[in-house]
């Protein structure tokens, strides 16, 4: 869970830069210029989103470290999907300057991605829950 919450924070960092990176255009003396807004409308909401399925992410690990080890496992899962998805939305677009690179996840993430979403993982955790009910 330690790992999961790692990368978790640095795609977060990530999405704080794109915001930034955002707002730094579409703010002019202090306020939103609504037609450079409207530029940036999708990446917007895919910050929005990305950022609330981290947030979710992060605070079901919390929680999860309280728990049994099927729930640390599957907040281990469930993270890694969210940060699959926030980079795949981060690497689509040169909208959040981040450029190519920095919208990928590191070797280590993708790494801790690739194992927990792994179809052999996922149809043990699958199993575990069958055999608990």
């Amino acid at each position: 869970m330690v790992a999961a919450q790692k990368h978790l924070i640095e795609i977060s960092e990530k999405l704080d830069q794109g915001l930034s990176f955002i707002k730094d255009r579409i703010v002019t003396n202090g306020k939103i210029d609504a037609s450079q807004e409207n530029l940036y409308q999708q990446a917007i909401y895919d910050l929005a989103l990305s950022k609330a399925e981290v947030e979710c992410a992060l605070a079901f690990l919390a929680n999860a470290g309280m728990g049994s080890e099927m729930d640390r496992t599957l907040a281990d899962a469930f993270s890694a999907q969210m940060l699959r998805q926030a980079s795949q939305r981060l690497s689509c677009s040169d909208d959040f300057g981040l450029g190519g690179q920095g919208a990928q996840l590191s070797e280590e993430a993708g790494a801790f991605c690739s194992s927990r979403l792994a179809h052999s993982n996922l149809a043990e955790i699958g199993r575990l829950i069958l055999e608990r009910n």
